[in-house]
């Protein structure tokens, strides 16, 4: 059981509130472990620290989704709202495997750094904790991200090129055994996020393509493309796409919030 509340002038509270009818919200999923049995003592005691962690977390929802949030600042110099992707957490091998090639296992950065995407990683993606995760929190994600919902904003695009790509994969056909393809050799290969457009080229659609190419010399020109539509690829795997694409089309609808 836990209250959550909105402070803002703009909006009233008590509409905002959850009750004990709630009851108690599950975050995380911590069924896969990242370290089996016989691995590195090190990080299989970091990872029964991160679940340990974890559980405490779910007593105080509220301030972890405000956390989450907090990591999309959206001061004029960063418009990387809703950006937080593949290369961070698409998925945990790749993750753990890039800091502790580089940082020792005693560096205190590392273990930070893959407490969050352990953390990350683990919320629970089912379609029904989605759908109620999201009814209790969207009050202070609205609170954060409806500015950024308006006309010609760029995290507004974003939005509306993950629906317009769901669009698009429908649209191929037998995308079903593309998707189920395309996760499994993700899966296995675990590839770097700019490498993500060799993989998912056969469900990708022309004008997708030519909205999100970058025209830079020091950035992969279709990293964006590859992580979008790696984005699908998850949530069908994860049996949530329908109800992700329900929540994006209602954030285009704060145009005017």
């Amino acid at each position: 059981m836990f209250t959550l509340t909105v402070h803002s002038k703009n909006i009233n509270p008590e509409t905002i509130t959850t009750t004990d009818s709630m009851g108690y919200v599950q975050l995380f999923d911590f069924t896969e472990k990242w370290y089996a049995p016989g691995s590195n003592a090190t990080r299989m005691q970091w990872e029964e620290d991160f679940i340990k962690l974890g559980k405490q977390v779910e007593n105080t929802p509220e301030r972890y989704v405000k956390n989450v949030l907090g990591w999309f600042e959206l001061d004029g110099s960063s418009k990387e709202l809703l950006y937080y992707k593949s290369s961070y957490v698409w998925n945990s091998g790749t993750f753990a495997n890039m800091y502790l090639r580089y940082s020792s296992e005693d560096d205190n950065y590392t273990k930070q750094s893959l407490r969050e995407a352990y953390l990350f990683t683990h919320i629970s993606r089912s379609d029904n904790n989605i759908q109620r995760l999201w009814e209790i929190f969207k009050p202070l994600v609205k609170l954060t991200l409806a500015p950024y919902m308006r006309t010609g904003k760029q995290e507004r695009g974003y939005v509306q090129g993950l629906t317009d790509t769901w669009s698009c994969i429908l649209s191929k056909k037998g995308y079903k055994k593309k998707l189920e393809s395309i996760y499994a050799k993700l899966d296995a290969e675990k590839p770097e996020s700019y490498t993500l457009i060799q993989y998912v080229r056969p469900l990708v659609c022309e004008d997708i393509e030519q909205r999100f190419k970058r025209q830079s010399e020091y950035y992969d020109e279709l990293a964006d493309v590859g992580w979008i539509y790696s984005f699908w690829v998850r949530r069908y795997h994860e049996g949530n796409a329908a109800i992700t694409l329900s929540i994006l089309e209602e954030m285009l609808t704060w145009e005017d919030a």
